[in-house]
């Protein structure tokens, strides 16, 4: 799960990694105004941030929690 500044796109950044099978998580977000971004991983990278508009996938937080794999889901 990233968190993100509201004007400032892609600038999320990890606040919980390896959730595990959890369904939910308390947060305390940020002051101001704030976005969350939830991302999928396998346990080994990351899967896609999703897609911004014209169809492009969003950038991957720096750092991420584990290597980003865009695109076809990882085995």
């Amino acid at each position: 799960m990233h968190e993100g500044f509201i004007g400032s796109f892609y600038s999320h950044s990890p606040m919980f990694c390896f959730l595990g099978n959890a369904t939910s998580v308390p947060i305390s977000p940020s002051d101001g105004n704030t976005y969350y971004l939830v991302v999928p991983d396998n346990g080994r990278v990351e899967g896609s941030y999703g897609l911004a508009s014209g169809n492009v996938e969003r950038p991957p937080a720096a750092p991420g929690c584990l290597p980003h794999l865009a695109g076809a889901c990882p085995p």
